[in-house]
């Protein structure tokens, strides 16, 4: 089992009917120092930006162009990716029939790196920003990914996002500086072009072809679940051994508990919480010991074999309309 020291939780990483160890006594979580209780601005955990009218990227598939990827990179706390989107520019591709998704960490110059999911033929939404760029309108493409459960764990990724065409005219990803970005990394140019159709079978910076930059594209990544919405959570340490779960934009003083499972899922939360969707396949409830402080705070404990693997969020009293609110789901490493 896993031991919080310090603040009177224990994780039951077993039968949820094992009985308990005695808490230890409860001291003040401690606090972030980051200030990691500042909600953000804007739904997003990341944007690239608006339309700078600098370039034209190709990002398409099944257009006069075959087929072609461009990828930007982002930062990410950890946990469920809920939508990504595009803006780009319809030189006659029309309506997309689909689009694909996909995600690469230690993505580079020559390099894929990890795939860390990829996803063909999902269905878009699409409306017009009202910018126009070149001579062509420029379109919003969002697309949803919350059932599929893709969950990344915290660092920097590249993600590519592509309208599929009908055979025909092509789409361009805008191009950006940052004006009105949100999250991190912006404006850094670390943007790549990979295309067989075009003779760039690896990635390659886009500054080879476009000229200096740095570059950057339209590309936006949501959280997974806005009653999740910026409750953070993270975990730090290795398992077995020394770990420490943070969190962040948490309501403040309230209490909060800690939930597992060995999978994902919308298992219901039950008790105080009612019927209130998880993000666990299954609900093991730790009683209520440790407050939220002012939105953030961390707790430390010895994680044993048997944690390794699970899932956990944290889930805290509210006085919103819903009774609960949800981190987002966190593996243990």
């Amino acid at each position: 089992m896993m031991h919080l020291r310090g603040v009177g939780v224990v994780l039951l990483v077993c039968a949820p009917t094992m009985a308990q160890n005695p808490p230890t006594p409860a001291r003040a979580a401690t606090p972030d120092p980051a200030g990691a209780c500042a909600a953000p601005e804007g739904e997003f955990s990341f944007y690239g930006g608006d339309l700078d009218h600098r370039a034209l990227f190709t990002s398409e598939r099944n257009t006069s162009v075959a087929d072609s990827w461009t990828f930007d990179d982002f930062d990410w706390i950890g946990g469920f990716v809920g939508g990504v989107f595009s803006n780009y520019l319809d030189a006659g591709i029309g309506t997309p029939t689909g689009a694909d998704v996909v995600f690469y960490a230690c993505l580079g110059e020559g390099e894929f790196g990890t795939c860390m999911g990829q996803f063909n033929d999902l269905p878009v939404v699409v409306t017009p920003t009202g910018r126009i760029g070149f001579g062509y309108f420029e379109f919003r493409m969002d697309v949803e990914l919350s059932p599929l459960l893709i969950s990344l764990p915290p660092g920097t990724y590249h993600v590519g996002i592509r309208p599929v065409g009908t055979g025909a005219g092509r789409a361009y990803v805008s191009t950006t500086s940052g004006a009105n970005a949100y999250g991190s990394p912006i404006a850094n140019g670390n943007t790549f072009l990979q295309s067989d159709f075009l003779g760039v079978p690896l990635p390659a910076n886009w500054e080879h072809y476009a000229g200096g930059g740095p570059w950057d594209v339209s590309y936006g990544v949501n959280f997974a679940d806005g009653t999740w919405g910026w409750y953070a959570l993270t975990i730090a340490g290795s398992c077995p051994g020394e770990m420490t779960i943070s969190w962040g934009g948490a309501p403040r003083g309230k209490r909060q508990a800690i939930i597992y499972s060995t999978g994902l899922g919308h298992a219901l939360v039950g008790g105080p919480c009612g019927a209130m969707a998880s993000g666990l396949a299954s609900v093991h409830l730790i009683r209520p010991a440790f407050p939220t402080g002012a939105g953030c705070g961390q707790v430390r404990g010895t994680a044993s074999a048997q944690a390794c693997g699970k899932y956990i969020q944290l889930v805290s009293l509210s006085d919103s309309y819903y009774p609960c609110e949800m981190s987002r789901v966190v593996k243990i490493p």
